[in-house]
């Protein structure tokens, strides 16, 4: 075996073991499961993809086009590019934050040697989750990014994370719709107020706030009335 062959083998070796901790919970910063990525979802509203292309057969200009479609504000970072899905492309996270504002989730589609870099740009420019993608998988780039304060997601797709969210929304709404399932008292609250026209209910030590888009917000503590 030459050198080469030695030196992919090393690289092998060291994504397997990576992937395996990730797998077994051995990381040495914590990773965000099913729930909490799905989460992040949730309450996300702008994605810097990293990585973007043009090109319709790449995985990231679909998967953008998903986000896109499902209602997110996405902006694509590649200094190779101009424009991606009428959409223009920054050279980096800092760049694109300067001129559109802060990101909740950096979507990273580049190999894992490539990742750290990507992290560092992120916690510059003070975004919310590092996301890297399916196959995507560096504990130096979840080191910087949890170190400078961001959640970290890896070895996830945004695409299949968010379809399974809905998927699990429509099963729970069917459980509750026969019965199988109640309600939280949250939940229940919040039909009531919406029947009732109540926008803000306070409650002891509970503030809750009806939402459209979501059928309840627990905020905290309750701000003392005047």
């Amino acid at each position: 075996m030459d050198r080469e062959d030695r030196e992919r083998a090393r690289e092998e070796f060291e994504r397997t073991r990576d992937i395996l901790d990730l797998e077994e919970g051995r990381g040495p910063v914590p990773i965000l499961d099913d729930a909490a990525a799905r989460e992040v979802l949730r309450r996300a509203k702008r994605i810097a993809v990293v990585g973007a292309s043009p090109k319709p057969h790449r995985t990231s200009h679909s998967i953008m086009r998903y986000l896109m479609d499902v209602g997110y504000e996405c902006v694509p970072i590649n200094p190779n590019w101009d424009e991606v899905l009428g959409q223009r492309v920054y050279r980096t996270v800092v760049e694109a934050t300067e001129a559109t504002g802060r990101f909740d989730i950096v979507d990273v589609f580049r190999r894992s040697e490539l990742t750290p870099d990507v992290a560092r740009d992120a916690v510059a420019a003070g975004a919310g989750c590092l996301w890297l993608q399916v196959g995507v998988v560096s504990w130096e780039a979840a080191r910087i990014a949890h170190e400078g304060g961001l959640t970290v997601v890896m070895d996830r797709c945004t695409m299949v994370e968010h379809r399974a969210a809905l998927r699990y929304a429509k099963r729970r709404d069917e459980r509750i719709a026969y019965g199988v399932e109640e309600k939280s008292a949250a939940e229940k609250l919040s039909v009531a107020m919406k029947e009732a026209g109540i926008e803000e209910y306070h409650h002891g030590p509970v503030h809750v706030t009806h939402s459209e888009k979501f059928q309840v917000r627990i905020e905290g503590p309750a701000t003392e009335e005047e």
